[in-house]
């Protein structure tokens, strides 16, 4: 998952995102190399603590019809590139 607007995220924030929008985006690989991108989905930050980390949840919509939700907590990553 990654989002490029309104930042800086904070605690509550809500990202929604589709195809016609460049507000985020969120990818699932069922296995190395076989990534899929998503078509639509919302991203919301119930806890964000710059430096610390994120704790929230997501509902993600996939070509074909297909839906996946669930929820993170993720640690601040270190390095200045991207998380992996």
């Amino acid at each position: 998952m990654g989002v490029w607007r309104g930042l800086p995220i904070h605690d509550g924030q809500v990202v929604k995102f589709d195809t016609k929008t460049d507000a985020g985006f969120a990818s699932r690989c069922r296995k190395a190399g076989e990534c899929q991108r998503a078509e639509s989905g919302t991203i919301v930050f119930d806890k964000y603590e710059d430096g610390s980390g994120a704790r929230g949840h997501y509902e993600l919509q996939f070509k074909g019809g297909e839906s996946l939700s669930g929820s993170f907590d993720v640690g601040w990553c270190k390095t200045s590139g991207m998380c992996r």
